[in-house]
């Protein structure tokens, strides 16, 4: 087999970005449009998702976003699961 080269052209680093867990979050239909509607209501923009593969025993899905650093302590505020 031979190995392919990959060639790496470029790195982004952004400081300005906040990372979230929203945690523990029912696998119910709807929950995700409520979570992310509320932060589109209070006009945080949400510049990436990533929700759990699994399902946990309980039920219970993870998500993690990111958004503006300005807005990262605050935006958990605006949803309650």
């Amino acid at each position: 087999m031979q190995e392919k080269k990959i060639v790496i052209r470029g790195v982004a680093h952004d400081t300005n970005v906040a990372k979230l867990a929203a945690r523990g979050v029912p696998d119910e239909p709807g929950v995700a449009y409520r979570i992310f509607a509320a932060l589109a209501d209070a006009n945080i923009d949400v510049d990436m998702i990533v929700q759990s593969a699994s399902v946990q025993k309980d039920k219970k899905r993870h998500f993690v976003y990111s958004c503006q650093n300005r807005y990262g302590r605050g935006s958990w505020q605006f949803w309650k699961p």
